[in-house]
C-alpha cells in the first residue's frame, strides 16, 4: 500500500499542482474554472485505488459478500451528498461528494478486510505522504504568483521538493535509499547500450 500511495501521491502532486495550467492547455475558456476540482477528483481516485489495495482479506478469505453492501452504501451516500451539495456548490459539491464516498468505501473495505486477514500497514509513512502531498498541492494552487513563468517555475520547484521533503522527514527507509542509489548508478548504462 505504501508504494502504491507513493506513486499515487507523486502523480497527485504533479497533476494537482499544475491543474490550472493543464486545464487551460486542454480546454476552452468556459471550462478554465474546472482546475479547482482536479485535486479533489485526483484524491477521490486515490481512495478508489486504496479500496482495491486493502481488499486483500476479502479476496483471500473468499468473503466477497461484503463488497456489495460497502459499495452500495457508498453509492447511496454519494447520491445523497450530490443531491445536497450540487445545488449549492456546483462542480465543487460533486467533487467533494465523490471523494467522501470513495473514502468511506475504502474505510469500509479496509475495516472488513483487515478483520478477516490482518495486515500491518505503515500508517506513519502513509500519513507523511498524505500531509506533505496535500500541503504542496494546496500551496501550489493558492500561492499568488505574478506572471505565468514565475508561477510555473515555483510549481516545478514544489514538485521537485516533494521527494526531497519526504527524505528530510524520514519517509524513506535505508534499504529503499540503497536500492534507489543502485538504480540511479545503473541508469546511464541503459543509454550506452
Amino acid at each position: 500500500l505504501t508504494y502504491f500511495l507513493f506513486v499515487s501521491f507523486g502523480l497527485f502532486v504533479i497533476l494537482g499542482t499544475f491543474s490550472k495550467e493543464l486545464v487551460r492547455l486542454l480546454s476552452t475558456a468556459e471550462y478554465f474554472d474546472a482546475y479547482k476540482v482536479v485535486p479533489i477528483v485526483l484524491m477521490a481516485y486515490m481512495f478508489y485505488g486504496v479500496y482495491y489495495a486493502v481488499s486483500v482479506g476479502v479476496s483471500l478469505k473468499n468473503k466477497t459478500k461484503y463488497i456489495p453492501p460497502i459499495v452500495g452504501g457508498a453509492a447511496i451516500i454519494n447520491l445523497m451528498l450530490n443531491y445536497l451539495m450540487i445545488p449549492a456548490y456546483g462542480m465543487m459539491g460533486a467533487a467533494v461528494a465523490t471523494v467522501l464516498s470513495y473514502m468511506l468505501m475504502a474505510i469500509g473495505i479496509y475495516y472488513v478486510s483487515n478483520r478477516l486477514y490482518p495486515i500491518r500497514y505503515e500508517y506513519a509513512r502513509i500519513a507523511k505522504l498524505f500531509l506533505l502531498g496535500v500541503f504542496i498541492v494546496v500551496l501550489g494552487n493558492i500561492l499568488p504568483l505574478p506572471g505565468r513563468m514565475l508561477s510555473i517555475s515555483a510549481k516545478v520547484g514544489m514538485v521537485i521538493l516533494f521527494p526531497i521533503l519526504l527524505y528530510l522527514i524520514g519517509f524513506f527507509e535505508q534499504e529503499e535509499l540503497k536500492v534507489a542509489s543502485r538504480m540511479v548508478r545503473r541508469w546511464p548504462a541503459v543509454f550506452r547500450k
